[in-house]
């Protein structure tokens, strides 16, 4: 299509709805009005109105984790602007993409201390991956495509978007179809030589085991993830940002791992192992503790997209940068190549090896079955997981009850157990299972406080 005439708010708007974007939160103020008004006017994108701007981060990044789309929030200048930082800390520290709008007053004005003038792209830019003072209505279609692909691309993030009251209303002409065009990403592959050698690592190894993290949902790896693992009949733990990556009633589920948020069976299972394999987590210390103990004499495969992960804590015998859902792609397909199937469920528990797993999971199990008055929140955890249906979301603040319900709280589907990771962030889960319950009106969403 040939370029039009629009205000840059107006182009801003039909960009993200040419992106799939289908909700915003936030709050309308007047630095921001032509923003709320284009998404009034000439979008079918719906507005939600929240009672403060930092629920408008929770709920976009909420909705993000439980979609897998981008999470879009707006709020006007100043103080609103500020309070979106807590949300944007959390997204980073999770790799969650999520786009963040803040209006800022005329660009004439930055710098002068104008009322409500807040230098919101200085302070937010530690904790967002991308940050962008729109004060050149020219370089809009430059920066809606590259704030876009910042978000989305390699290792995700939340972006920023600060705008001027004054540019926002600037007449652009834009070609907004073209700049909306999905390139498919291309993300870093494993070598057949780094295939091969965890293939054989794998095979000398006498009690390997397997570590999930955030990584394989952040990149759509379940499904790859499950053959995997039913394929090389790997005990699987997870760790804290991919708990609900595996089935926790899948046969070879052994755990959760970490120093709070973990299961016995999850931290033995890996104290026990000879070797390590990591595809899409950290090591980050809530998952680790002692990092000297944790890895002793253990051989660690470490799958991660991001580079700077591997070898961050301690040395890695074979470390692959590369995106995660392609490594389990190539590992599966070596398997089937030499004539191997994919065993059912049914096939799996009977080998002993994995049916003596199964009956330890049971034995190592906390008590939940408390009788006491009041009721115990063990109990309670219970109640809540044979109440709600396999799908539900579940979300969670951080503190004890975070620590009880990851501890106890069994998941089945990914997206459906949503937690703030990295920033441990208080209040966050209200606006996560508000914003999961918009975009899945047919399934049901709780909030686990206390």
């Amino acid at each position: 299509m040939a370029k039009e005439k629009m205000l840059v708010a107006e182009a801003i708007v039909r960009f993200l709805e040419k992106k799939g974007v289908t909700q915003v939160y936030g709050i309308p103020g007047a630095a921001i009005l032509p923003f709320f008004d284009a998404v009034r006017e000439i979008s079918d994108i719906k507005s939600y109105v929240v009672r403060h701007e930092q629920t408008a981060a929770f709920m976009a990044d909420g909705y993000s984790r439980a979609t897998g789309e981008v999470g879009v929030c707006a709020v006007t200048s100043g103080p609103a602007a500020t309070n979106l930082l807590t949300g944007l800390y959390g997204a980073y520290m999770d790799s969650v993409p999520m786009i963040a709008i803040s209006g800022q007053v005329n660009v004439q004005l930055i710098g002068t201390m104008a009322f409500q003038e807040a230098p919101v792209t200085a302070m937010g830019k530690p904790v967002c991956k991308g940050i962008y003072l729109w004060d050149d209505a020219s370089r809009t279609a430059e920066w809606l495509v590259d704030m876009w692909n910042t978000a989305t691309k390699g290792r995700k993030g939340p972006v920023l978007l600060d705008l001027p009251l004054n540019v926002q209303k600037q007449v652009i002409e834009i070609d907004i179809e073209e700049l909306a065009r999905e390139e498919a990403e291309v993300l870093p592959r494993p070598s057949e030589a780094q295939i091969q050698t965890a293939i054989d690592l794998l095979q000398q190894a006498k009690k390997p085991a397997m570590v999930v993290g955030g990584g394989i949902i952040l990149g759509n790896a379940t499904a790859e993830l499950e053959e995997f693992v039913s394929r090389y009949q790997i005990p699987v733990v997870t760790a804290l940002m991919g708990i609900d990556a595996f089935p926790n009633d899948h046969p070879l589920f052994a755990g959760r791992m970490g120093t709070m948020c973990n299961t016995p069976l999850g931290n033995q299972t890996l104290l026990e192992a000879d070797l390590i394999l990591n595809v899409g987590g950290r090591f980050g210390d809530r998952s680790v503790g002692n990092f000297d103990v944790f890895k002793a004499n253990r051989t660690i495969i470490h799958v991660n997209l991001d580079a700077a992960e591997l070898g961050k804590y301690f040395t890695v015998e074979l470390g692959i940068a590369a995106d995660v859902k392609a490594f389990l792609q190539l590992m599966n397909s070596a398997h089937q190549a030499e004539g191997n199937q994919v065993p059912t469920w049914d096939e799996l528990q009977v080998q002993p090896a994995i049916a003596e797993l199964m009956e330890k999971r049971k034995q190592l199990a906390r008590k939940q079955d408390f009788e006491e008055i009041p009721v115990k929140p063990q109990r309670a955890l219970l109640e809540l997981r044979e109440f709600l249906d396999r799908d539900a979301f579940v979300s969670h603040d951080c503190g004890i009850s975070q620590i009880w319900s990851t501890q106890m709280f069994e998941t089945y589907v990914p997206r459906s157990f949503l937690i703030t990771g990295g920033a441990g962030t208080m209040g966050w889960g209200l606006g996560a299972a508000m914003a999961a319950k918009l975009a899945f009106p047919e399934r049901q969403s709780v909030n686990v406080v206390g």
